[in-house]
């Protein structure tokens, strides 16, 4: 039982080191497609138009280092919870901005995208690795699910003081019986609406 443990422990070493190299290897690509990204953004002779276009290049790429770095620092922490890390700001301003790329980048003319953030929201702590996150995982999947009618975010808070966000869609939705199971890691429903995925989300 012993020699077995080692070397399930040496397998799943082996796996991570894997893991670590290839995502590791990413950046490079990254970095040579972040490099003419700003450039661009530093081309005065580029029109608003394209210029907005290439801001969102360069937040998506940068998005994306994030996440490689990310997933390096797991590496490091192995089997350790992630910290949150908070601060103070506009909670309603930030989910703004990731409103607009969406909206600016997703041009479905069957599928209206739309946003309601109240106007009285407090400042509140918060991580905004994981908001972005979950909004991303959220809204990702209403554009995989919708193929006709509204995507909406909603973000308010109620007389108690919560926070609450919410994305709504017109699309597929979710089976009630598939409800208890949709947290459970690698879960995909079945069905000819099924999207590829993983089910990690």
């Amino acid at each position: 039982e012993k020699r077995e443990s080692l070397q399930k422990q040496e397998l799943n070493e082996e796996r991570l080191r894997f893991f670590t190299n290839v995502t590791h290897e990413l950046r490079t690509p990254l970095t040579l497609i972040l490099g003419p990204i700003d450039d661009l953004m530093n081309d005065q002779s580029l029109p608003p138009s394209a210029h907005r276009r290439v801001a969102m290049l360069q937040k998506s790429a940068g998005r994306l280092r994030d996440l490689i770095n990310e997933i390096l620092e797991f590496r490091k922490t192995e089997t350790q919870n992630r910290r949150l890390t908070v601060a103070r700001g506009d909670i309603g301003q930030f989910v703004r901005e990731i409103c607009l790329n969406y909206k600016e980048l997703y041009r479905n003319p069957k599928v209206q995208f739309s946003y309601d953030i109240a106007s009285d929201l407090p400042k509140i702590y918060f991580d905004s690795e994981v908001i972005t996150t979950i909004l991303n995982n959220l809204l990702s999947n209403a554009i995989k699910y919708t193929e006709e009618g509204t995507i909406t975010v909603d973000v308010k808070s109620d007389t108690e003081g919560m926070l609450h966000i919410a994305v709504s869609d017109t699309g597929h939705g979710i089976a009630p019986d598939a409800l208890p199971h949709i947290f459970k890691r690698y879960y995909q429903t079945e069905g000819r609406h099924q999207a590829s995925g993983t089910g990690i989300g």
